[in-house]
């Protein structure tokens, strides 16, 4: 069983490790920048890397979100000081390209190495981990994931259970799968989180991210 770190309570009231809401001026560059909360690490990019951009995603209030800044596959981490976390994420999957993909990652050690819970436009989710440069797919929903509509993202570490919760915005689509055991040691020292972005085509992609953030969890 794993228990929250920080109490339970809105968003503005919990403990959290790192909290990005995007906000800044259009066109910089998310590399190398510090959350307003964090541990003091910035972020980094491991291939690609993202902007900021003055809009909204699903919201009447204004917020800046991400678009990529290039195309083909992009990932930005940073470390969150532990290895059992919960992250929280809203994503506005692009319109752009046909079965384009997102997500989220945790337990980054590098490039070929960590968990990824992605979503595919078009198609379905999924938990995958990356070893050796190789995708495994451990836990997968049939629930397709539409294009242009926004989804609360949700992942919890707690020693060796991983699992994944989807909630569309308008609440029409809620997921929630997990997978233990199944290599779910693997990457387990590793304190990284951050977000993903691919397109198959490589075109570039108007995914948005609304926010990111993460808080620790006990597991007991």
């Amino acid at each position: 069983m794993s228990q929250l770190l920080g109490g339970v309570g809105t968003a503005q009231t919990r403990n959290w490790l790192v909290e990005d809401m995007f906000g800044g001026s259009t066109g910089v560059s998310l590399v190398d920048r510090v959350p307003a909360i964090s541990i003091g690490s910035p972020w980094q990019a491991s291939n690609g890397g993202f902007s900021i951009e003055g809009s909204s995603v699903g919201s009447s209030v204004t917020r800046a979100v991400l678009t990529t800044a290039a195309a083909g596959q992009e990932v930005v981490v940073i470390d969150v000081g532990t290895t059992s976390f919960e992250i929280q994420a809203r994503v506005k999957p692009s319109t752009d390209v046909a079965s384009a993909d997102f997500g989220v990652v945790g337990r980054w050690n590098h490039n070929s190495s960590y968990w990824l819970f992605n979503g595919v436009t078009g198609q379905g989710f999924s938990i995958y981990d990356r070893t050796g440069g190789t995708f495994t797919q451990r836990a997968v929903t049939n629930q397709v994931c539409t294009a242009g509509q926004s989804y609360n993202l949700n992942v919890t570490f707690s020693s060796n259970t991983i699992s994944y919760n989807v909630v569309s915005s308008d609440a029409s689509t809620t997921i929630t799968f997990a997978t233990t055991g199944n290599g779910t040691s693997v990457h387990r020292n590793n304190t990284r989180a951050g977000i993903r972005l691919h397109s198959p085509n490589d075109s570039t992609l108007n995914t948005e991210f609304e926010y990111f953030r993460v808080r620790a969890i006990t597991s007991t």
